[in-house]
Parts: C-alpha cells; sequence; structure tokens
C-alpha cells in the first residue's frame, strides 16, 4: 500500500476521478502510484528532470505492478511531453507539487499553449502569490485553493485551476488567496495559518521597532494584522454534520 504524506494525500482530493494526469518533479512516483492503486486515475505519466530518480522512479513503478498504467520520462518541467507519444492517449490534469512558485510558474509559462486545455493542481512551498498572478496571466480561473501544516510552522498552500476568466483580485487576494480569506466556513488550518502570519508579523515588527528607518513597513504589518484579524473575527463554525 502507497503511504502518502499529509500535503499530499491532501493533493490527491483535487484530482477527479478517471483522470488521465501528469505529475511534474514527481520525485519518488509516490502520488502517481496513490492515485492509480486507489483507481483515482486511469493512467499517469510522472515525470523529473534528474535521471537518478527517474530510473528509481521507474523500478518503483514496476515493483508494484503499476508499468502498464505510470510511464516515467526524463524531462524539464513539461518541456519532453508529448502525451500521445507516451500513452497513446491526452491527459487532463497537470500537477505540480512541492516546487517553489517561480520554478512552478516558469514550467506552466514554458509550455502555455499545452496547458491552456488542462486542470491544474498546483501546490508550491513558496511564492504562492506569484502563482495566482502567472495563473490569471495564462488565462486561468482560480477555482479553489487550500492550506495545511504538513510539518510544524511549515505551510503548503494547494492551488487548483482552469481555463477561464476570473473575478477581480485586489494585491491581498493575491498575496493571501482569495479563494481561501472568503471561505464562508473557516477550517482549523486555514485558523492555524491566519494566526500564523500575525504571529509572523508581529516579529517582524518587534525587530523592526529597533529601527528608526523602518515606520513604513512596520505600519503596513500592523495594517496586515489589523485585516488577518477582521478575516478571523468573520470566521463562521463549520455546520455539525
Amino acid at each position: 500500500m502507497i503511504k502518502l504524506s499529509k500535503r499530499l494525500e491532501h493533493v490527491s482530493r483535487y484530482v477527479k476521478k478517471n483522470s488521465i494526469v501528469i505529475d511534474v518533479g514527481t520525485d519518488h512516483g509516490l502520488l502517481p502510484m496513490y492515485l492509480v492503486e486507489n483507481k483515482i486515475v486511469k493512467q499517469a505519466i510522472a515525470s523529473d528532470v534528474v535521471s537518478s530518480i527517474v530510473t528509481k522512479t521507474r523500478d518503483a513503478v514496476n515493483k508494484n505492478g503499476f508499468g502498464d498504467q505510470i510511464k516515467v520520462v526524463l524531462s524539464d518541467g513539461l518541456k519532453n511531453i508529448n502525451d500521445k507519444k507516451i500513452l497513446g492517449t491526452d491527459t487532463d490534469t497537470i500537477i505540480i507539487a512541492g516546487m517553489g512558485g517561480i520554478l512552478t510558474s516558469d514550467i506552466l509559462k514554458a509550455r502555455k499553449d499545452y496547458i491552456k486545455n488542462k486542470n491544474l493542481i498546483l501546490s508550491p512551498h513558496r511564492d504562492d502569490e506569484l502563482v495566482r498572478r502567472t495563473l490569471h496571466e495564462l488565462g486561468f480561473e482560480i477555482t479553489s485553493e487550500e492550506v495545511l501544516e504538513d510539518r510544524e510552522d511549515k505551510y503548503y498552500h494547494i492551488i487548483c485551476a482552469k481555463a477561464g476568466s476570473d473575478t477581480k483580485y485586489t494585491d491581498n487576494d493575491y498575496k493571501l488567496g482569495k479563494k481561501l480569506i472568503n471561505k464562508k466556513y473557516k477550517d482549523d488550518e486555514l485558523i492555524k495559518f491566519l494566526n500564523h502570519l500575525i504571529n509572523k508579523n508581529k516579529n517582524v515588527i518587534d525587530k523592526l521597532s529597533l529601527s528608526k528607518n523602518s515606520q513604513d513597513k512596520i505600519s503596513l504589518l500592523k495594517n496586515e494584522n489589523e485585516m488577518l484579524k477582521e478575516i478571523l473575527k468573520n470566521e463562521k463554525l463549520k455546520p455539525k454534520k
């Protein structure tokens, strides 16, 4: 039985039943194998830019009996991906999880025509604001977001998108995630994340207060904390099941 980290298990929840997926930067191929094992996807491409990882992943895929459904390929992002050549059919979903937001954005921009009809499931470990801006730049609508703590004080965003026009975003919407902060019911992970941001800003304010030339930055952070507190104040309890 394939075991996933908390983050990847949450990513798997956004994959639609009977999808055909590409997992970019697959590392050890755990996510594609999990998706196949649990009959969530029909087929998958597992790609990575490191040849030694590709070899180990291919061995693991074959050892677990998934060789007919998962094809492991060497590729720099999506540059060497040709669905029909690899699988004999088109894929419908691209997963990029665990990379930085800059690299994630670069991968998407490099194949902007190829990705335009795909469902995107992205989980950058930093620079999530840039990913949101890139998605809008490329003509995608952000359909849902989640944030979760996978390790102590280490938070990951999951951003899902599809081709389409989105509602207008403010700078704060891009920074925090409009679909997150506008959720009617704030889950425990989101509440923890918002409190984490408040405490992080407080620590920065304390350090900046030692400098006479940091008042503008301090003012911005204080205003941001007031906004975050307002979001938390509007929190509604989740309905009982």
